[in-house]
């Protein structure tokens, strides 16, 4: 029953409370936008009746949850109430690093005299970016010194730390996705810059979402590698961690290996004698060059952290497990690549050798480069993590045994 009560109440006041931050937000935006006017009517009346109705829901709600908390140890401690305050910190801080990036968006729109959207949410002032900016980072500093206080009186649980840790591994994230998409439009933009493409709004707009995510990735990242670095025995033993990093890893390391396979077919192409495409070079590189570069940095940092995780702490088994997972998953889509293009290149060998000669090696140069490239990629996908597996399987008493714990292969 106390659970049920617990889900309730803090349930109750985060939707109320969200809904009754939207609602300010919005009256501010009405009054600084040229104030209230006859045409602002009925976005005033929703405002002001969302508050009305919403913030004594809050209010009772919410104090009744404080009141409970304050006489009672558990209650500060529950998951429920500590889901609570990352629910809300995510929730404000979600449309905190939009605002910043809509604003740095603007700012750089203007100084590289770039084009700048007619409508919403592009048309929105500047005024109206920073009412939102300073609401929810009202509401996030609330909420967060909530946190900061509980955590200071008494250690936290097991769970609500695991709470902590998928609040920042979540905008990590997030912040590591922007930072690869901004990197990479940006990369592409510069080059085909170079040979006269439009530049100056796609600089603008990937430079902002670069730096953002830059700051939301490093921000809330540091904060988990700062607790490994202790050697927070919770962290060391993040399954969610090495889920995290594995996924980074192949999704980067797939990236890296496409853009790769890309360009060598072009080469390869080149090599069978292709004639040269009439679009400038840097225009045709535009799309590989920045997969190989961004995958391949991204793919090597987050290879480096996994590496130091095992020389710190030795993987658990449940961790092992995930490495586990990793590398079959890795074999198993190049081995599908390896197959895929031996197969392509004995079916084009095949016709080569059985269709009539007039029709010539052009007719096959490229099939049996992207059948090349696949091969020459996929083996050592391939193999490299097959051959570690089968080594650690032969030489362990069982996958997953003590000599799999803490290998980094």
């Amino acid at each position: 029953m106390l659970t049920v009560r617990r889900i309730y109440l803090y349930a109750v006041s985060a939707v109320s409370l969200v809904a009754v931050t939207w609602a300010v937000i919005s009256l501010i935006r009405l009054i600084l936008d040229g104030g209230v006017g006859q045409g602002q009517i009925t976005g005033l009346a929703w405002a002001l009746a969302v508050i009305i109705v919403g913030l004594p829901i809050f209010l009772f709600h919410w104090l009744l949850a404080q009141r409970l908390a304050a006489g009672s140890v558990e209650e500060r401690q529950s998951p429920v109430r500590h889901a609570f305050f990352y629910v809300i910190m995510a929730a404000a801080a979600t449309p905190f690093f939009s605002n910043i990036y809509r604003l740095l968006d603007n700012l750089l729109l203007t100084l590289l005299d770039g084009v700048r959207l007619g409508y919403y949410p592009y048309n929105m002032t500047t005024a109206d970016h920073l009412a939102a900016l300073v609401v929810w980072g009202v509401v996030w500093v609330f909420v967060w010194r909530f946190v900061q206080t509980e955590k200071s009186e008494t250690p936290a649980q097991i769970i609500n730390r695991g709470i902590r840790r998928i609040y920042l591994l979540a905008f990590s994230l997030a912040g590591l996705v922007m930072v690869a998409w901004g990197a990479f439009g940006l990369l592409q933009t510069i080059m085909e810059m170079l040979v006269g493409y439009a530049w100056r709004t796609p600089v603008a707009n990937y430079t902002a979402q670069l730096l953002v995510g830059t700051a939301i990735w490093i921000g809330h990242w540091l904060a988990l590698q700062r607790s490994f670095w202790h050697g927070h025995p919770d962290e060391e033993r993040s399954v969610l961690r090495k889920v995290y990093l594995y996924v980074a890893v192949f999704v980067f390391s797939v990236v890296a290996l496409s853009g790769g396979t890309l360009l060598l077919k072009r080469l390869i192409e080149l090599a069978l004698g292709a004639s040269p495409s009439s679009e400038p070079l840097l225009s045709q590189l535009s799309t590989v060059v920045p997969m190989v570069i961004i995958g391949g940095v991204m793919w090597s940092y987050h290879w480096s952290v996994v590496r130091e995780d095992a020389a710190q702490a030795p993987d658990s088994p449940r961790q092992a497990s995930v490495r586990r997972i990793y590398a079959y998953l890795v074999a198993t889509v190049g081995l599908v690549v390896t197959l895929t293009g031996i197969g392509g290149l004995l079916t084009v060998l095949v016709d080569i050798l059985t269709d009539p000669p007039v029709i010539g090696l052009a007719a096959f140069r490229e099939s049996l480069a992207s059948f090349l490239a696949m091969t020459v990629v996929g083996t050592p996908v391939w193999w490299l993590p097959w051959r570690a597996r089968q080594q650690r399987a032969f030489l362990s008493p069982g996958e997953g045994g003590p000599q799999d714990i803490g290998s980094a292969e």
